[in-house]
């Protein structure tokens, strides 16, 4: 991931700034949105998918995120432990590391401390 800085604000100098600059209203509602509609996905995921389903979804929204395309591959250059993964998809870490060696073993992913190189995206949506 990558070092973030945060600001904090009252509610009257937040609504003051998106008076003054609407613009700022318009992003904070599409970022709001976005993170709404990606809460409710996890939900659906939790009541109707199994764990190869969650996991290959985990990996597909990382892929269009932060992957960074390469010849035949994606690269995810992050950093996560299958703790945080599974934490994540509301998952154990046995189980994550489970589906991750499945789809090892099916050549569709590598994986490695601090990468998780992706060959075949299309047949990990095929879990979905």
């Amino acid at each position: 991931m990558t070092d973030t800085e945060a600001i904090v604000f009252d509610q009257s100098e937040l609504e003051n700034l998106i008076l003054k600059h609407p613009s700022i209203g318009v992003k904070l509602l599409r970022e709001m949105s976005g993170r709404l509609r990606r809460a409710q996905q996890n939900v659906r995921d939790l009541a109707l998918k199994d764990s190869s389903a969650r996991v290959a979804g985990l990996l597909i929204f990382l892929a269009e995120k932060y992957g960074k395309k390469k010849k035949d591959k994606i690269v995810l250059d992050i950093s996560l432990t299958q703790q945080e993964l599974a934490s994540m998809i509301g998952s154990s870490r046995e189980t994550v590391s489970r589906v991750l060696g499945q789809f090892e073993s099916e050549d569709l992913i590598k994986t490695s401390r601090k990468k998780i190189i992706i060959y075949k995206l299309d047949k990990i949506k095929a879990y979905t």
